[in-house]
């Protein structure tokens, strides 16, 4: 079935015309008045000679945009011109801008103490309680002539503050844990040490004692001095009874 047979005689009346277009082709968003409100827009950034340099348009035709002298309806190939152009043109700034801040320092002296301040007071910082800090950030004479901190920069030095406050806590904890392991191994050394203790009996050989907590700590320096200095007693009397000289 055809377009002729659904219409009937109103072929014969009227002439219907279709034209099928690409979402790429055209956009209902680049429109003649969205255009000219996002030059107006980019000449408060930037001046006219700079704005016809780096944009599709012709510098007398943003003039005439900004002075509202524009009469003429933009047309539809110039709008998709200037469509792709400020996609591209964004997508550009905000990789530059990351790029910028990435690079973006706080002063050691003047900046960072007062913001690890704020952090000690309030960890948990709301959108407003940040914004509230990065104004007084900013006021400040070091900022006036330098790159001023973004919302962002703040946020993401906040993040990783919190971040370093948890592995230092980390850290503390593990050491804290090792301290109480080494003593625990220390003191089970010691009791078997005590219970274990070398005594010389009277046939020359050596036997065990244990002795308490207070008597272990002085006594075994003595015996272990006594023990390298004087000779078995087996020994001394066996060259007794066979006439050898001790």
């Amino acid at each position: 079935m055809t377009v002729g047979d659904i219409l009937g005689d109103l072929t014969t009346l009227a002439t219907l015309r279709i034209r099928l277009c690409s979402s790429e082709e055209y956009s209902d968003e680049w429109s003649d008045t969205y255009v000219r409100k996002l030059v107006k827009q980019l000449l408060k950034k930037y001046n006219q000679p700079t704005l016809a340099k780096i944009s599709p348009l012709a510098q007398s035709a943003i003039s005439k945009i900004a002075n509202n002298k524009y009469d003429a309806k933009i047309s539809r190939d110039k709008c998709q011109a200037f469509g792709k152009w400020y996609t591209l043109f964004v997508k550009q700034q905000k990789s530059d801008e990351e790029a910028t801040e990435s690079r973006l320092t706080f002063h050691t002296d003047l900046e960072l103490p007062r913001m690890r301040q704020w952090y000690r007071e309030n960890g948990n910082a709301t959108t407003p309680q940040l914004q509230a800090y990065l104004d007084e950030l900013n006021s400040g004479h070091f900022r006036q002539e330098r790159r001023r901190v973004t919302l962002r920069k703040l946020k993401n030095w906040w993040k990783n503050e919190r971040q370093r406050e948890r592995k230092k806590q980390a850290v503390k904890t593990d050491v804290t844990d090792n301290n109480r392991t080494s003593e625990c191994d220390s003191s089970e050394v010691v009791a078997k040490q005590r219970e274990h203790m070398p005594v010389q009996s009277t046939s020359g050989q050596q036997e065990y004692m244990s002795l308490p907590d207070a008597s272990y700590q002085s006594f075994a320096p003595l015996v272990s001095a006594a023990m390298a200095v004087a000779p078995p007693l087996g020994a001394a009397s066996l060259s007794h009874e066979q006439g050898w000289d001790a």
